[in-house]
């Protein structure tokens, strides 16, 4: 340390001249001399001691930094969700909404009653489906009593349920007057074909008179022309007259065959008319058989159509499909026009389990495995009592996910929080949505590997040939 040499006082003395005041000059002088006065102090150890304590610091964070390891963690922003993700209400077919129910933010049981759709379009489609069900098995109870042949038509207990209904009772009484028209064009028909065999019967008992008649008069004609022809050759009878007997012979016998011939013609005829008489029933029974099936397939397809549209008319009363708060409100106005398929509004289970998803970036993708711990940061708490929840990784997508709207990959990685006493504590202030921070720990590094790990990636890079 350099001296500092002070002339003799003598020496210093203000110059009035140049306008140096002599009273502040003086008590400089004063100060400087008292200072002057005090012993030195060697400050060479001080600087010494400096060195020794920097030294020191410096050795020993160095020998931290290098041996003591540090936590390393992957740093992921998540949300907290439930295990079941939210569910969406919508309808299948849409309609007009009459009535809500519910509102925003609103806590609904599982099979609660959300919204009303109209039903008049619905219930009309389903009575003509009705009156139609109706006809049907009215018609398969008629076709029933005619293949069977019985005196009346029996209704099923389906039908009879519902007679006091006015297309029940239409469709029975139609029914019941076509069965009557139709057994008595039945029965007219029969009795038309039972009265010409009746005619015919009576033809072939005439012609079968006349041919005894006239096998009787053939006997007694040729016995007649024997005796004739004995006589003529004796002399004893005239030839015109057997000869005249002769021809009445042949005329009977011309007449006989003829009416055996119209005999055989009207027998054939009565045959005729029996096999029409049957083939009128047979062809009756494949008329009913072929309506019936008709009907029962008719039948069949209005029971599935009744189905879908009591189905659709039971949608019309939205539930909710399991308990949890109301969010996403698609509409609060009655009249509303809910299309097919469109949303209605979501459900968001407050039972449910709760877990963490997170988006990854890419770059640590591979230092992430199934069953890793990890901790969790709730955002949305006051930063100051902000909770770090434990946790462990239980699902790591395989491939990359696209944001839509910004176009980022990531990785979306779920986070099982495990049951511990701050879960509990604040389990209850857990919603849905809020935001986390999510700490992945992938392993151990020292400080110098943290500090060093940048410089010796630009050092890679930078000494690698473009």
């Amino acid at each position: 340390m350099a001296d500092i040499r002070l002339e003799p006082r003598s020496q210093w003395q203000p110059d009035v001249a140049a306008g140096v005041p002599a009273q502040p000059f003086r008590t400089a002088i004063a100060r400087w001399d008292a200072v002057s006065e005090q012993p030195r102090t060697d400050t060479r150890w001080i600087v010494i001691w400096g060195c020794v304590f920097t030294i020191l610091l410096f050795g020993v964070f160095g020998v931290w930094a290098g041996t003591v390891p540090l936590a390393s963690a992957v740093i992921a922003p998540g949300v907290v969700k439930v295990m079941s993700q939210r569910r969406a209400v919508q309808h299948l077919e849409g309609g007009i909404v009459r009535a809500i129910f519910v509102r925003e933010g609103e806590q609904v049981e599982r099979g609660q009653l959300i919204a009303r759709l109209d039903t008049t379009q619905l219930e009309a489609s389903l009575g003509v489906l009705e009156t139609k069900l109706f006809a049907g098995l009215a018609i398969e109870a008629r076709l029933e009593a005619e293949q069977v042949g019985a005196a009346e038509v029996s209704f099923p207990d389906e039908l009879l349920l519902n007679k006091a209904r006015r297309e029940a009772q239409a469709s029975m009484v139609n029914q019941l007057s076509e069965f009557a028209a139709r057994a008595a064009s039945l029965q007219g028909q029969r009795h038309l074909i039972d009265h010409q065999m009746l005619q015919l019967d009576d033809s072939i008992r005439g012609l079968e008179s006349s041919v005894d008649g006239l096998t009787r008069q053939l006997v007694f004609l040729r016995e007649e022309i024997k005796d004739s022809d004995f006589l003529l050759a004796k002399g004893l009878a005239r030839k015109p007259k057997v000869l005249a007997l002769k021809r009445a012979e042949a005329d009977a016998e011309a007449q006989l065959a003829t009416n055996t011939s119209s005999i055989a013609q009207t027998r054939g005829k009565l045959a005729e008319l029996r096999e029409q008489r049957l083939q009128l029933v047979y062809n009756r029974l494949e008329e009913i058989a072929k309506q019936r099936h008709s009907n029962r397939e008719q039948i069949t397809d209005v029971r599935h159509r009744i189905a879908a549209a009591r189905d659709t008319l039971l949608r019309t009363e939205v539930r909710a499909p399991e308990g949890g708060m109301v969010v996403g409100l698609n509409t609060r106005n009655q009249n509303a026009v809910l299309g097919p398929r469109e949303t209605l509004l979501d459900i968001v289970p407050t039972q449910d389990r709760l877990i963490v998803e997170g988006e990854v970036k890419p770059t640590d993708r591979n230092e992430l495995r199934v069953g890793q711990p990890a901790r969790v940061r709730i955002l949305a708490f006051n930063s100051r009592r902000s909770p770090m929840l434990a946790g462990s990784v239980t699902m790591v997508t395989a491939d990359a996910l696209i944001e839509p709207r910004s176009g980022k990959s990531f990785y979306k990685a779920e986070v099982d929080l495990q049951n511990t006493p701050e879960l509990t504590y604040y389990l209850a202030s857990l919603q849905p949505g809020m935001p986390v921070e999510i700490f992945i720990e992938t392993g151990q590094r020292t400080f110098a590997e943290y500090l060093l790990q940048p410089l010796s990636v630009r050092m890679h890079r930078a000494f690698r040939e473009n």
